[in-house]
């Protein structure tokens, strides 16, 4: 959860419209729930893994953004990219 935390953190700083909070789904994990500046774009919940002995974000289908380590660098990619290279 503190990875997500720092997620939160670096997309608020980074500003553009878009909001994060950290939820529980039901009895899922906890997970950061990215809302977009854009209203087509539903929400997105970034999760935590870990793959190889590394923790990683994750978008809700389970592809890894980049490495836990990097909040700045993948809160950048959730900006730069909110479609996911479907736009």
């Amino acid at each position: 959860m503190v990875h997500l935390e720092d997620l939160r953190r670096c997309l608020e700083q980074l500003g553009g419209g878009f909001g994060a909070s950290l939820v529980r789904a039901w009895d899922g994990p906890v997970v950061l729930r990215v809302t977009y500046p854009y209203p087509a774009r539903p929400p997105e919940d970034i999760g935590c893994v870990l793959e190889e002995g590394e923790w990683w974000f994750a978008w809700s289908d389970g592809r890894t953004i980049g490495p836990a380590d990097d909040p700045e660098g993948v809160a950048r990619v959730i900006i730069r990219d909110p479609w996911r290279g479907q736009a």
